[in-house]
């Protein structure tokens, strides 16, 4: 048995380019423009219905993973600390590496009173995703009250360029994310040019999916960049909609605008 070029992916994570499939499934890239407009529908009906199922299955492994799934309670530990709690708190905050989030590691970085230098150094080195991507949190740790040494903060900051599966869980909630919004934004504007489309039908989707995506929003799980992505805010969901079209030659697209949409389903 041999094998050839072969390039290793990291467990958990999403290939940075789909393969292809001769069954049109799995992570195919199937080109709409190949299918009939039922199928079409139909393609991207389930595309929704698939990256909203694994959006909502990363989502629950990573509110679970984060802050060991309760946020306010290790904020209460680490406030109620006392100078003799050091070793349980410290072990308690490496245990919940690398998923602590910002709040909780600028908090721990806090409590000099309890955490020798050393302490918060070695909590925040066991999480380097959140050092890479919050440079609010690097500049807190040099300006803040016994800012920590130096020497720490560029051994901190070579860290950066770490990567554990925090990041990783991250990455595929906006993979799938992505998703989810590109289908729904597909499935809305076609719903909105065809004329038969009835006004109680705009509605239904138009609400389920706003509802769909305040939950995502407010589970606030995600970095700021990837929050209210586009496709899933009920009012850029309206404005995909009614975007217009590419003009191609011999053929006129109607255009649409929010009112004229407004005016037709009031």
């Amino acid at each position: 048995m041999y094998v050839y070029n072969v390039t290793t992916t990291p467990f958990g994570s999403v290939p940075p380019y789909p393969c292809s499939s001769n069954y049109g499934g799995g992570n195919a890239e199937v080109d709409p423009d190949g299918l009939t407009p039922a199928q079409k529908k139909q393609y991207f009906e389930q595309e929704l219905i698939d990256s909203h199922t694994a959006y909502t299955g990363v989502q629950s492994l990573y509110t679970s993973l984060l802050d060991g799934g309760n946020t306010d309670a290790v904020q209460s530990e680490i406030a109620m600390a006392w100078p003799e709690d050091m070793w349980e708190l410290r072990a308690e905050l490496l245990g919940l590496s690398p998923l602590l989030s910002k709040d909780v590691l600028v908090s721990a970085s806090d409590r000099t009173d309890v955490l020798p230098e050393s302490i918060i150094f070695e909590v925040l080195s066991a999480n380097p995703d959140e050092l890479k991507k919050k440079k609010e949190l690097m500049e807190h740790l040099e300006t803040k009250d016994n800012p920590l040494p130096e020497y720490m903060i560029e051994i901190l900051e070579s860290l950066t360029g770490n990567v554990t599966y925090k990041t990783i869980l991250q990455s595929q909630m906006a993979h799938y994310g992505r998703m989810e919004g590109r289908a729904t934004g597909i499935l809305l504007r076609d719903m909105v040019r065809d004329s038969t489309t009835t006004p109680e039908s705009i509605r239904t989707f138009y609400g389920r999916k706003a509802k769909s995506s305040h939950g995502h929003a407010k589970g606030g799980l995600l970095p700021g960049k990837w929050r209210n992505r586009p496709g899933t805010c009920p009012s850029r969901l309206l404005a995909s909609a009614v975007r217009p079209r590419r003009r191609s030659p011999g053929r006129t697209w109607p255009l649409y605008t929010t009112q004229a949409v407004t005016s037709r389903f009031a």
